[in-house]
């Protein structure tokens, strides 16, 4: 059965370091895909802040 795992970062380097850190818990032999998300939107009190996220899909 297929999982899912969420990483999410405010920069795409922090991103990138939150993904391969997953994928190094995970093992990458049980990675199916990663997809990524970069459209997301986080209110704050200065205004808005991008929250990119990716969405990783693995083996059990």
């Amino acid at each position: 059965m297929a999982q899912v795992a969420i990483a999410k970062g405010r920069s795409r380097d922090a991103l990138a370091r939150e993904v391969l850190d997953i994928i190094n818990r995970i093992g990458q032999d049980k990675i199916i895909s990663v997809m990524l998300d970069e459209t997301g939107r986080l209110a704050n009190r200065g205004g808005l802040i991008s929250q990119s996220k990716a969405y990783i899909f693995y083996k059990d």
